[in-house]
């Protein structure tokens, strides 16, 4: 959101006295490690960690519908004031969401695993993504630094009976390599047995046969690491111009220049600005915050490149489509209401006002 509008990606998140952190993983340590915090909802006897149970059972009094915008900032600075009466518990997570501290806590675990003539660090990852079977939990091998993508730090998934691509073809799209940023939501934990208990006992039992299998095989898993320490994400030639910050990389100290002039000018002349600004990315980022909000008429009267970009989302054909970084690809209008007939036509327990919402969407989409 921030670099397709020309703003820095990264920087309110640490100028001028600013930072960031996630409450749901905060809230999954709390489930994990203090139950007793709060009461948890759970559905068909599972637990669930959706905002609006939470605040519902435990009354966060909150003055709207869920997932209003007002509604679920009010709930979650209710879940906040309950979490910060642990404080001991509450300043340990916060620390998690601090770049420069969750990496030295990270390096300050032990590397006292043994393989052939290297030592790794065992450690646990904590992520909701992982799911309540599990207890938000996996046990996970540090594989060490990503080669071209110095900020991320890789980890190995070991409680899967097999791990995918290792002794075989290696796959760079294994789901079992995590790749960590310092400061994000995922939680690194060392394998201390205060933690390590309160795995399942599958995940410790996968956990040991794997790192058996990877000692006694040591020089492929040794190959494995060095595929994924040096996997770069490969280059997308027609990557939309909205989602190319990580093939492009960040502003340089000219385009930064002339993304200032761009949102220094008066609305009336932004467009005459587009004429002095050289960098091709930066011209197309600003010819597309003028055309979505600033162009006056039908999205037909915009300029011809946004108008491409209209006209491959009403597509209903494969022919075009709008690609990211990874080479996946844009939710488009077809597959948008293929998703809205069939929750509609699966789910039985949909409310009036939901059933409503489905419909004014479909409509929506169809006359986009």
């Amino acid at each position: 959101m921030f670099y397709r509008n020309l703003l820095d990606p990264y920087s309110h998140q640490y100028s001028n006295g600013c930072g960031r952190m996630d409450i749901l993983p905060i809230a999954i340590v709390y489930r994990v490690f203090l139950p007793s915090c709060i009461k948890w909802p759970e559905i068909d006897g599972k637990p669930s960690l959706k905002l609006d149970l939470i605040a519902c059972e435990n009354n966060l009094g909150a003055s709207g519908r869920a997932h209003e915008a007002m509604n679920d900032v009010e709930s979650v600075l209710e879940l906040t004031k309950k979490l910060f009466q642990h404080k001991d518990i509450w300043n340990y997570c916060i620390n998690f969401f601090n770049k420069t501290k969750d990496e030295a806590r990270i390096n300050k675990i032990s590397s006292d695993f043994h393989i052939h003539d290297r030592n790794f660090k065992i450690c646990i990852i904590m992520a909701l993504s992982f799911g309540s079977k599990i207890n938000y939990m996996a046990p996970v091998i540090h594989l060490g630094q990503s080669v071209p993508y110095k900020n991320q730090s890789l980890w190995l998934r070991l409680d899967t009976e097999d791990i995918p691509g290792f002794g075989n073809q290696l796959n760079p799209d294994d789901a079992h390599v995590i790749r960590k940023r310092s400061g994000d939501e995922l939680i690194v934990l060392p394998a201390l047995e205060r933690f390590w208990e309160k795995m399942p006992k599958a995940s410790k039992h996968f956990a040991d046969e794997n790192l058996r299998k990877i000692c006694n095989e040591w020089n492929k898993f040794f190959d494995y690491i060095q595929h994924h320490l040096e996997y770069r994400y490969p280059y997308i030639p027609d990557i939309d111009p909205d989602a190319a910050l990580y093939q492009d990389g960040f502003f340089s100290g000219k385009e930064k220049k002339e993304c200032e002039l761009f949102h220094k000018a008066a609305n009336d002349i932004q467009v005459k600005v587009l004429d002095l600004i050289k960098s091709p990315r930066i011209k197309s980022l600003a010819s597309r915050i003028l055309d979505r909000n600033f162009s006056k008429g039908s999205l037909e009267d915009r300029s011809g490149e946004f108008q491409f970009l209209i006209d491959t989302l009403r597509s209903f054909s494969d022919e075009h489509q709008i690609r990211g970084y990874k080479g996946d690809i844009k939710f488009t209008c077809r597959q948008a209401i293929q998703e809205l007939t069939e929750i509609e036509t699966t789910k039985t327990t949909l409310r009036p006002d939901q059933n409503k919402m489905i419909t004014w969407l479909k409509e929506y989409i169809k006359n986009f």
